[in-house]
């Protein structure tokens, strides 16, 4: 009886061990499986985020492309904005170097020219008051020169002359040959006569 009893034990022993292991691997591969199909999930939403982020990068890489190239762009049109810069300024200043010349060219001929104009407005004066004086001495001296004398007596005989052929055509028998003596005709009268305005006293 008592290997009956431990006959019966030994399966009641091994049905509970082989109950408690069925249980025990049923639940260890329901919970790896529950494990494998998170971990599955997991992968998926990782190469899903993989692929996002290598979409974010080729977007960014263009984008600092793009960038870069916009950078490079704007840096040289910088330079040449520079340069350009650069060169207006050399010509301003040349520019102004050249009005700034000019100015001082300008000034010295106005002040030249100031000069001039006074030294003209002083020869002017000097001049008039020159012909003054020579007007004022010519008038009071010339009554005594030869060609007052000469204009005086080419006058008077032209006046007798007149005269004296108006007598003639009036009186054709008076005798005035004293008179024609003493009043010939301008192509007898000479040189001194005919041209009274020559130089001397």
């Amino acid at each position: 009886m008592l290997l009956d009893h431990l006959a019966k034990a030994d399966i009641t022993v091994d049905s509970f061990w082989t109950e408690r292991w069925a249980a025990y691997s049923t639940q260890a591969f329901s919970e790896q499986k529950l494990a494998a199909s998170k971990a599955l999930a997991t992968w998926s939403m990782m190469l899903v985020e993989e692929a996002k982020l290598k979409a974010d990068l080729q977007n960014t890489e263009f984008n600092v492309a793009e960038f870069s190239k916009r950078y490079d762009h704007t840096t040289r049109a910088q330079e040449l904005t520079t340069k350009a810069l650069e060169k207006s300024n050399a010509q301003k200043k040349g520019l102004v170097d050249k009005v700034e010349e000019l100015e001082n060219a300008l000034d010295y001929h106005k002040a030249e020219n100031s000069g001039l104009k006074e030294e003209r407005l002083q020869l002017e004066r000097r001049t008039k008051e020159a012909v003054k004086v020579g007007v004022e001495n010519f008038r009071n001296q010339f009554e005594f020169t030869q060609n007052y004398k000469n204009i005086q007596a080419f006058f008077v005989n032209f006046g007798a002359r007149q005269i004296l052929s108006e007598l003639k055509e009036l009186h054709p028998s008076l005798d005035l040959s004293a008179l024609d003596a003493d009043y010939p005709a301008l192509e007898e009268a000479g040189e001194e006569a005919t041209q009274p305005l020559t130089d001397g006293a």
